[in-house]
């Protein structure tokens, strides 16, 4: 029969034949059966001989046992697990007799499961004679029955690692994991502060308890003061981390004190995750700058590995789904990405040299991957996000020959989401957007020589004709057609790549006759160099309005460039659109190792240090648009042109009266650079106004001195203020902002002194001013004044700045009227003042800051100043730094000096000036 015919001769001949189906079917089941008897017996006999001999691992061993138990099961012999686990303590040696009296003593009953490794430890671990252990040991501590979950996040384990001397190319320096206790699969995110970790865990919450349609039940993390709440003299009062959990019924569980092994799932995670980033980095030739993209893998492949904790793997437990793990590669190998490019020919490369760098996120059924792009260059050098990360290898390449350290400047009209053109041209009709980019590239310091302008085929070809090639510059037409036809060969070159053309800009004629270099487009080859390393700055049309692009490119990467001028946002023929400047701060590590002749690590850098001092190679157009220079201008005006004045102090001015600065606060912070100006001042001092305190003795207490000069004993005295205790400066500015009038609620006509409890009295200016704008933004009476002139003769200084009014329009506008500025040491600080008071009432009314625009009366400068200002104005500004403040503060009165931090402040050095009293 058919049945015969398709067994095997040797197997044929051990079954008794029969000619009928049913019976022969029958006659091969008793005959297997027989022979499953057998292999059962086999396997019991095993078990009972497999005594744990200490050789092999004690997981190994467990997980043999288990397997021998369960194929039992598929031969009807089920074992249960309680005996099953009594079955593998018996099969123990000696040297686990204490765990063995341990089970017998607990009162629950453990399961194959809970017979994790970690829990295995032996009494004493004999060292090898004649031989001395070097390595390493962390203190092993016995679990006590240990809470473990039953579900996916039941319990959530977190813990933040920080203070890396090495800082992200993104500039994260910290990380922070959150890991489920049911599973032990982990997330990670990056961070550069610990106010952060609220922020991570609703990303993280939001996500799995979306995915698992469940919620978080308890949250375990250490007492810090980022979890639990800062500490205070009355105790450690919970912050906004523990409020969250709270709100949301969480229950949190805190580790003791010096317990770290209370939340030793966290903390033995952390320890893991860094001991696996240090050897990948140890093994690869990238940067320690990079070690986020190890993390990043170490913690993909974590949760797709089995752990001495969990029978299956995390990934498996987590998802349901077994990993699939033919798509890992080794990571910091070279390997051959494929280009996105929807225009590549039939003929043109289809890959290119990168270095392997992050397994990332399925997308359908692709594993997508992330690379770092890899330069034909004299040194082999890596780019993340195109920021230069140097790799030790030498490399030599026959296309590394002559000058390739030509620098350019990339000039782009872009919409917030970086599109840049539509069906091949530009969605949008600017003037000034053309008169911007030929100010740029046409301008020159050297009337003999010109600048270049660098452009695919496809973007001379969107030039009107009558327009080409573009007047007064080079034109470099990048294309690989051999057949192209400019139409003229005066001021056009063609050349079949970006490096090619830089190339030739750097050899006789071009390099004594080009200036500046710009690249100007398409969207490929913008794509290629806007971050390049080549690359020192980024001129931007930014396109605030909403128009469909089709084609785009890279966002500006914010971890290299910083910006170095805005102008104020206008709108023509209705699109909204401003013009900015962003400067490269930082080099590549090869470019660096290069000039300074020694090898540069990641610890070499500072923060908040610009590797770039000089920013010279700004069109001067640009250059002298940096706003400090009005600040600059004006000072060098003063000392040429001031009027001679006496003055209450004796000392002398040189003044002007009526002068007007404008700040852009949308994209940076008008800290002055050309000298060190003391931030911490500014912020304490402004939080001290909007306390409405007198006293300033409370800012001495923190260090700030700049009120002490007219607090003092001898000074209170000489203006007839003697009854006033010392420190007292009466009614002064944030008195008279919170305050106003307040005085005769007690005494009429007296001030009483600076610790009367003012609370609630007198009228609010600060907040009446914060509630119009949230309420009537259109209204012109919004004005915060300190000047009273019934409280005048009670103040220890009259106020300088008197006034400050608001304007609403696209954001949050302020001009602060000064009647006496001294230009020396007031005026920067004033500037920085006002500006932050400006961001702080726009996060409170849900607004973004807009332009400070700061009018003063009389401006001077003390004779005793002049010699310090004089060095100060000849040296060049620095760009900006950014301000960032908490978003989570929305109450004016709630504010912290910790709620605030400044991106790259690098001025230049302190100068001394005196204060006038």
């Amino acid at each position: 029969m058919y049945i015969k015919s398709n067994i095997s001769p040797s197997i044929i001949g051990g079954i008794v034949d029969s000619d009928n189906v049913k019976a022969y079917l029958a006659n091969i089941e008793s005959n297997y059966k027989a022979r499953t008897k057998t292999y059962a017996s086999t396997l019991i006999m095993k078990m009972r001989s497999s005594v744990y001999d200490g050789k092999k691992g004690i997981r190994q061993h467990i997980m043999e046992i288990s397997h021998m138990a369960h194929q039992l099961k598929t031969m009807d012999m089920k074992i249960s697990e309680a005996y099953l686990v009594h079955f593998i303590l018996n099969l123990l040696n000696s040297d686990y007799d204490p765990f063995k009296i341990h089970y017998n003593t607990q009162r629950e009953k453990w399961t194959i499961q809970s017979l994790s490794p970690t829990q295995w430890k032996r009494k004493s671990v004999k060292k090898p004679k004649g031989r001395n252990i070097l390595t390493s040991s962390t203190s092993s501590t016995l679990r006590k029955g240990a809470t473990r979950s039953t579900s996916p996040l039941e319990i959530i384990h977190t813990d933040i690692c920080e203070s890396f001397l090495v800082t992200f190319v993104d500039g994260f320096d910290s990380f922070i994991t959150f890991t489920d206790n049911y599973s032990r699969y982990g997330y990670i995110y990056p961070i550069s502060n610990r106010s952060e970790s609220l922020e991570k865990f609703k990303l993280f919450k939001a996500e799995v308890e979306n995915q698992h349609n469940a919620k978080i039940k308890i949250v375990r993390s250490d007492r810090g003061g980022e979890y639990y709440g800062k500490h205070a003299p009355f105790g450690q009062s919970p912050g906004p981390f523990a409020q969250y959990l709270q709100i949301h019924g969480i229950i949190a569980q805190y580790s003791m004190p010096r317990e770290p092994q209370q939340n030793g799932v966290a903390e033995r995670r952390n320890r893991t995750l860094m001991e696996m980033v240090r050897s990948m980095l140890s093994h690869s030739n990238l940067s320690n700058k990079l070690w986020i993209e190890a993390l990043k893998t170490v913690a993909h492949i974590l949760n797709r590995f089995p752990s001495k904790s969990v029978p299956k793997t995390p990934y498996e437990l987590w998802t349901g789904r077994k990993p699939t793990l033919n798509y890992l590669k080794v990571w910091g190998c070279h390997a051959e990405a494929k280009l996105f490019n929807h225009q590549l020919k039939k003929l043109d490369p289809k890959t290119a040299t990168k270095i392997f760098s992050e397994s990332g996120v399925p997308i359908l059924r692709f594993q997508s991957h992330k690379y770092l792009e890899l330069r034909k260059k004299v040194k082999i050098s890596c780019f993340y996000q195109s920021q230069a990360i140097a790799m030790s290898t030498d490399v030599t390449s026959a296309s590394s020959k002559g000058n390739l350290q030509t620098r350019y400047q990339v000039v782009v009209a872009a919409t917030s989401d970086m599109g840049i053109g539509k069906d091949g041209v530009l969605p949008w009709k600017l003037p000034s957007d053309l008169k911007f980019f030929k100010d740029i590239t046409m301008t020159t310091s050297n009337p003999s020589k010109k600048n270049a302008v660098v452009m695919g085929r496809k973007t001379w070809e969107s030039i009107p004709i009558q327009f080409r090639p573009l007047p007064g510059r080079l034109n470099i037409i990048l294309t690989r057609s051999g057949s192209f036809d400019f139409a003229t060969a005066e001021n056009v070159v063609t050349c079949g790549s970006l490096d090619s053309a830089l190339e030739l800009l750097s050899t006789t004629p071009y390099c004594s006759t080009v200036e500046k270099i710009f690249v100007i487009g398409g969207g490929e080859v913008l794509r290629q160099s806007l971050n390049a390393p080549a690359c020192e700055a980024i001129h931007l049309t930014d396109i605030e309005s909403s128009i469909q692009c089709d084609t785009f490119i890279p966002p500006i990467d914010l971890s290299v460039f910083h910006p170095w001028y805005s102008s104020y946002p206008v709108v023509e023929n209705s699109i909204r659109h401003s013009f900015i400047t962003f400067v490269r701060v930082t080099k590549s590590i090869a470019e660096a190792n290069d000039s300074s002749g020694k090898e540069l690590t990641g610890n070499d850098s500072k923060k908040n240090k610009f590797e770039i001092e000089n920013f010279s190679f700004l069109p001067k157009v640009i250059f002298q648009r940096h706003e400090e220079y009005q600040y600059l201008n004006l000072v060098q005006d003063i000392i040429r042109n001031g009027a001679k004045k006496n003055d209450r102090t004796g000392t002398g001015t040189t003044s002007k009266f009526g002068c007007q600065m404008r700040f852009n606060l949308r994209r940076s912070f008008p800290l002055l650079t050309t000298k060190r100006v003391f931030w911490r001042g500014v912020l304490e001092e402004l939080l001290w106004f909007i306390s409405g305190s007198t006293n300033a003795k409370v800012l001495r207490e923190k260090g700030i001195h700049i009120w002490d000069g007219n607090a003092s004993r001898q000074y209170l005295d000489s203006i007839g203020l003697s009854q006033r205790e010392e420190g007292d400066l009466g009614p002064v500015y944030g008195f008279q902002w919170r305050h106003f009038g307040a005085e005769k609620v007690y005494i009429i006509d007296r001030y009483i002194d600076m610790h009367a409890d003012y609370t609630g009295k007198g009228f609010d200016q600060l907040m009446d001013v914060i509630n119009k704008i949230k309420n009537n933004p259109d209204v012109i009476r919004i004005i915060l004044s300190a000047w009273n002139p019934t409280d005048l003769n009670k103040m220890a200084l009259s106020p300088c700045h008197m006034f400050a009014q608001f304007y609403v329009e696209n954001g949050e506008l302020c001009q602060m009227y000064q009647r006496s500025a001294d230009m020396g040491l007031g005026v920067p600080f004033n500037i920085a003042s006002y500006s932050l008071l400006t961001c702080m009432i726009a996060q409170v009314c849900d607004l973004s800051p807009g332009d400070f625009v700061h009018v003063r009366g009389d401006a001077h400068l003390y004779r005793t100043h002049v010699q310090a200002l004089e060095e100060q104005m000849p040296k060049q500004p620095k760009p900006f730094p950014i301000l960032k403040i908490n978003p989570l503060k929305k109450d004016i009165d709630s504010f912290v000096t910790s709620d605030f931090k400044l991106v790259r402040y690098d001025p230049h050095q302190k100068i001394e000036m005196k204060m006038a009293v």
